[in-house]
C-alpha cells in the first residue's frame, strides 16, 4: 500500500498550540478525516486539544465527516468554534449576547476590554482566555498587582460555566480563592478554567493563570451562582452603587501622608493603585481606610462592578494596612487572597477598611471589607502576604 501527504491547516488554539498555520501528516492510502485528525494529535501540543474539542472539518474547504476517504495532496482544515478562519470556511454560528461578544461579533463588557479578554478557546465547561496585563497594573515593585490577575481568572472561569448553559445564564462569583504562585510581569497572559461541578443554581469552578514562558503564575477555585441574565441585571440596576460624589476620582492625588509612608517603604504609588482610584482616608498601626473610585470601566454584563475588581480594590486595602507594620525597606506580596462576594455594587465611590490580624516574622495575614453608598458590606477579603526586603523583588 502507498502513502500519501495531507497538508492540514489549523484555526484558533490549535495554530497557537502548535505554533503553526499547518502541519504535515503521512498517510496510507485510503485514509480518512479520522485517520488524519488521529495523526495530528499526535503532534506535540495538540493531543489535548484535539482529543477534547468538536472542531469542524473541511476537504478543500468543503464541510467533510470523519469518514471521508482522502487522497494525496488534498488540503484538511481543522476549526474549532472559536476560529478566527470564518472567511475560509463557515462554521456554525452560536448566537446570543454571551456568544456574540466571544465570536466578535459585539464587543466584550467592560471590564474584559480593560483587561485585554481574547477568547482562544470557548466550549461548554473549558474556556481559554488570553489576557493582556498592562503597565499599568504594576505595584511599586514592578510586577502585576494580584487583584488584576484575580480579575482575569474570574473573567475566565465565569465563562466557562456559562458557555455549559449554552450561554444563556450569568454565573455572579460568590467566593474567589486566589494563589499566586510567582511574580507576573506585563505582557501576554493566558488563562484557563473548568467547571468542576455545576449543580441547578450553583457551579465550582477551577482555573490557572499562565506567562510568557509557559509558567503557572497564579490558580484559582471559585464558587458562583447559575441565574438567568435577565435577573441579574435587575439586581444590578436596583443594587446600590458607591458612595455619590459630585466631582471625579483625584487623578494623581495621593493623601500627602500616605505617600510618606508607602515612600518609606517602596519608593513610589503604584500605576495599580491609581488605576483602582485610591484615595486614602487615613491609616493607624496595623489599619488602613482607604475609598476607591469604581468606574463603567469594571462592569461585567450585568451591570456591576465585576468581582476582580473589588478583590483588587481589597488586595490594595490590605496592603497599606501590613505597610504600618512593617520597617522600611520591606514589603508584602500576596501569597492569598480569598474574597467573599456579598451584594452586586455599581459604579461610584467605595470604602475599603483593613487589619492585621496576625504578624509574624515572614508572613503577615489580614482582612478587609468593602461598603457600598449606605454603609453596607458588598464583599470581604482575607489575604495572606509574605515579608520580604524591598531589594528581592524580581526587576521589572
Amino acid at each position: 500500500m502507498g502513502r500519501m501527504v495531507i497538508q492540514v491547516r489549523l484555526f484558533a488554539v490549535l495554530r497557537e498550540r502548535a505554533a503553526s498555520d499547518s502541519v504535515e501528516v503521512e498517510l496510507d492510502e485510503g485514509a480518512t478525516v479520522r485517520d488524519a485528525i488521529e495523526a495530528v494529535g499526535r503532534t506535540p501540543g495538540l493531543s489535548d486539544p484535539i482529543s477534547r474539542l468538536k472542531v469542524v472539518m473541511a476537504v478543500n474547504r468543503e464541510y467533510a465527516q470523519m469518514d471521508v476517504v482522502l487522497r494525496d495532496g488534498d488540503e484538511l482544515a481543522l476549526i474549532p468554534p472559536v476560529s478566527g478562519g470564518a472567511d475560509e470556511v463557515a462554521t456554525t454560528e452560536r448566537t446570543g449576547p454571551f456568544w456574540d461578544a466571544v465570536e466578535g461579533r459585539a464587543p466584550p463588557p467592560p471590564c474584559a476590554r480593560l483587561l485585554g479578554w481574547t477568547p482562544l478557546e470557548v466550549e461548554p465547561g473549558f474556556t481559554r482566555i488570553a489576557f493582556e496585563a498592562k503597565p499599568e497594573f504594576l505595584n511599586p515593585i514592578g510586577v502585576v498587582q494580584g487583584g488584576f490577575l484575580a480579575a482575569m481568572l474570574d473573567d475566565t472561569m465565569g465563562p466557562a460555566a456559562v458557555a455549559q448553559r449554552d450561554g444563556n445564564v450569568f454565573t455572579p462569583t460568590l467566593e474567589l480563592k486566589v494563589s499566586f504562585l510567582r511574580p507576573v510581569r506585563a505582557g501576554r497572559l493566558i488563562a484557563e478554567g473548568r467547571v468542576l461541578h455545576m449543580g441547578r443554581s450553583v457551579a465550582f469552578l477551577a482555573g490557572s493563570l499562565i506567562d510568557g514562558e509557559d509558567e503557572v503564575v497564579a490558580t484559582a477555585t471559585a464558587t458562583s451562582r447559575i441565574v438567568p441574565m435577565e435577573r441579574a441585571k435587575a439586581r444590578a440596576e436596583h443594587a446600590d452603587g458607591g458612595r455619590p460624589t459630585t466631582r471625579g476620582p483625584r487623578d494623581g492625588e495621593v493623601d500627602p501622608d500616605f505617600i510618606e509612608l508607602v515612600s518609606s517603604k517602596v519608593g513610589e504609588i503604584s500605576d495599580a493603585t491609581r488605576v483602582l482610584g485610591s484615595w486614602p482616608l487615613g491609616a493607624s498601626p496595623g489599619s488602613a481606610r482607604v475609598e476607591f473610585h469604581a468606574r463603567g470601566e469594571f462592569l461585567n454584563p450585568a451591570g456591576a462592578v465585576q468581582g476582580g475588581f473589588l478583590a483588587a480594590m481589597l488586595d490594595d486595602t490590605m496592603g497599606p494596612a501590613a505597610l504600618t507594620l512593617l520597617d522600611s525597606g520591606q514589603i508584602v506580596p500576596t501569597l492569598e487572597l480569598k474574597t467573599s462576594f456579598l451584594r452586586p455594587v455599581g459604579p461610584g465611590l467605595l470604602i475599603g477598611e483593613a487589619r492585621v490580624v496576625h504578624k509574624g516574622r515572614s508572613v503577615v495575614f489580614t482582612e478587609a471589607t468593602l461598603t457600598d453608598a449606605h454603609g453596607v458590606i458588598v464583599a470581604h477579603a482575607t489575604g495572606t502576604a509574605r515579608i520580604v526586603p524591598f531589594k528581592e523583588a524580581p526587576p521589572q
